[in-house]
């Protein structure tokens, strides 16, 4: 189903329960606690989803996952609540994100992925062009730049 930005407050939060709960085992404490600090407020999300295609799944009425499509190809957020993992969440996700790809014409998809869902983008037919270490809040982390030709 399509969200808005008006879902901002319940995506931050399922981030941040994505980073914590899936992430930890590619990432240390300290690299996850950079990532989404626990104090961390959700000022500047709701401005970063705006204008973007907002995707979200529901478990009956639990928020389960949810992605974004910025207009010029670039898949920002993929992210599945720890409680709905395995089931094919993500994957699903991101097949109804390369569908609004290509339904709006789009030549290529493009995202900066954590080492937790680089196998879901690879699964879709997204390619690794580069490994990168991102600094965050002190820390370094690893994330891979991917690419899928429509």
């Amino acid at each position: 189903e399509t969200g808005d930005v008006e879902d901002a407050p319940a995506l931050f939060a399922l981030q941040g329960a994505a980073i914590h709960g899936l992430a930890a085992r590619d990432y240390s404490p300290a690299q996850l606690a950079a990532w989404a600090p626990p104090d961390r407020a959700g000022g500047g999300f709701a401005e970063r989803l705006a204008g973007t295609t907002i995707l979200v799944a529901w478990r009956g009425s639990a928020l389960a996952g949810f992605a974004n499509l910025t207009a010029d190809g670039l898949v920002a957020f993929l992210f599945v609540h720890p409680e709905a993992a395995g089931r094919g969440i993500g994957a699903s996700l991101l097949g109804a994100v390369i569908d609004a790809g290509r339904a709006r014409g789009l030549a290529r998809l493009a995202a900066h992925v954590s080492l937790t869902a680089r196998s879901t983008f690879e699964r879709q037919g997204f390619q690794v062009e580069a490994a990168q270490k991102v600094q965050v809040r002190g820390e370094v982390l690893t994330n891979f730049r991917m690419h899928l030709d429509l």
